[in-house]
Formats: structure tokens, C-alpha cells, sequence
């Protein structure tokens, strides 16, 4: 099988976690660190804590950012956020070329809340001027909106 046939398999097998499938793939010389036409790597298509673990085990670049400036912890779901940061010391802090941090794109209560824990502010702004609490009101994520006006985040 060619190489960029195995790559592309082993990002749909990543995309659909299928986890038979990734192994298979890795073991025939699939390339972790390949990255797709808009510069996305594989953390970025919001892969399961499994998946993550066995990426890093097998030398995926955890660093590498997308053309936006993003790495995986963007849209990351809460397992996969805790092992990249707890376990990989990979950075809250970064922001990307929108100067957006995960907190910005978060997907559900429990990431919201662990990244503000740890010290993200709940006031930062992007580039637009828009703060996370802008961007979950834009996003109807009530439950998200009602944790952050309880934590003083402001529009």
C-alpha cells in the first residue's frame, strides 16, 4: 500500500475511531504526524482518550499547531484535555492566531470548568474583541453561559 494511502487511512480510522484500524495502519508505516490540507494533525479531529494515548505512543507530535496556531487541545472533550495537560504538561495557555484560548472553543461544562481551575481567565478576549462568554451566548451553550456569569466573566 502506498503512503499516502495509509496515512488517509489512518486519519479516517482516527476520525471514526476505529481503533482496530489505527493500530493496523501504524504497524504498516503510517506517518502520526501527517497533517491535511488545512494544516490540521491528528489531535485536531477530536480523537478519544484511547486513540490520544496510543497516537502518543507512537510519536505523534503533540506540539504542532495547525495554520490557525491551534494544537489539539482545541475542542479537546475532558479526558483528552486532562492527559494532554497532566500527563504531556502541554500548555492552557496557548492562544491561537485569533488569539483565542481552548476556553474560547470549548465544547461542554466540564472542559469549561477545568480550564478555568486551572487559570485560564474567564475575561480574555480574542483578536475580534469577543470573550468566551460571547462566543458560548453565540453558541447557545446555556449551561456553559450560567457557569460563567458565576464566575464574573464578562461581555
Amino acid at each position: 500500500m502506498k503512503s499516502n494511502d495509509i496515512n488517509q487511512e489512518l486519519s479516517n480510522a482516527v476520525i471514526t475511531n476505529d481503533i482496530s484500524k489505527i493500530k493496523k495502519c501504524i504497524s504498516l508505516g503510517a506517518n502520526v504526524n501527517i497533517k491535511d490540507v488545512l494544516g490540521n494533525g491528528l489531535l485536531r479531529f477530536s480523537p478519544t482518550i484511547e486513540t490520544v494515548k496510543i497516537l502518543v505512543q507512537n510519536g505523534i507530535d503533540i506540539y504542532t499547531l495547525d495554520r490557525d496556531g491551534a494544537n489539539g487541545l482545541y475542542g479537546a472533550d475532558i479526558e483528552v484535555l486532562k492527559f494532554l495537560v497532566e500527563n504531556k504538561r502541554l500548555s492552557i495557555h496557548i492562544k491561537d492566531k485569533k488569539g483565542q484560548t481552548p476556553l474560547h472553543v470549548a465544547k461542554n461544562l466540564d472542559t469549561v470548568i477545568y480550564l478555568i481551575k486551572n487559570g485560564l481567565d474567564v475575561n480574555q478576549k480574542d483578536i475580534h474583541d469577543r470573550t468566551i462568554l460571547i462566543n458560548a451566548m453565540n453558541r447557545k451553550q446555556k449551561s456553559i453561559v450560567d457557569y460563567l456569569l458565576k464566575n464574573k466573566s464578562r461581555l
